[in-house]
């Protein structure tokens, strides 16, 4: 797979036992649907910090880009920005497949969402559960559009 920003390669790298695709150039990290979720459940902390760390930042292969964002899965779909947020906390603009609905989150923004998580409690805010019902009628659309 290769990062969506800037076309380098995204190698594996291993957070709180959950296994995410992470760019070493821009820092930029895929994660697959339910990922967020399972990161946000184990309250912790500088995750961005502590991956900085342990993998620092290698040399990596890049690759053309072409066009808009597209998700590194599916390779075709095209990623779409959301705001994502707790009950009451910040909203943390991030991309997500129309497709699989997996994730794309620059450097900063992982952080971002495990702190707000953590001082505004576990439950997603309704504008997420909105956001995700307007991309299935999307996705709808397009089958029969």
């Amino acid at each position: 797979m290769q990062c969506p920003r800037d076309g380098t390669v995204l190698e594996n790298v291993v957070v709180l036992r959950t296994i995410l695709d992470k760019c070493h150039t821009c820092d930029g990290l895929w994660l697959d649907a339910g990922e967020l979720e399972r990161i946000c459940d184990k309250h912790v902390t500088g995750v961005e910090e502590q991956l900085e760390k342990d993998f620092g930042n290698p040399v990596a292969e890049r690759r053309p880009m072409k066009g808009f964002m597209r998700c590194p899965k599916c390779e075709n779909a095209r990623l779409q920005r959301i705001g994502y947020s707790y009950s009451g906390s910040k909203v943390v603009e991030i991309d997500r497949c129309e497709s699989c609905l997996g994730l794309w989150i620059d450097k900063g923004e992982l952080d971002a969402i495990v702190n707000a998580q953590m001082t505004k409690g576990s439950k997603p805010d309704e504008d997420e559960a909105a956001s995700r019902l307007t991309m299935f009628i999307r996705s709808i659309g397009r089958l029969f559009g």
